[in-house]
């Protein structure tokens, strides 16, 4: 059998860690109750180049920083 080529390294993604970017949507938003889960969803959408499915991974992150 032929050696296995070397994986390639994944690529940096273009936007801080999600965690980052929560706390600053939170904080740019400004709403005395808290922000809503759309709310953040759309400021993310609006000011950092995201893939297609960061709104699932935007939920999981959410709840692990909930949990932690």
């Amino acid at each position: 059998m032929p050696p296995k080529a070397a994986a390639k390294p994944k690529a940096a993604p273009a936007h801080p860690k999600y965690d980052v970017m929560v706390k600053a949507a939170i904080v740019a938003l400004k709403e005395r109750t808290g922000s809503s889960v759309p709310a953040i969803t759309k400021y993310l959408g609006a000011n950092y180049t995201l893939p297609d499915n960061y709104k699932k991974t935007l939920s999981t992150q959410l709840k692990k920083l909930v949990a932690s």
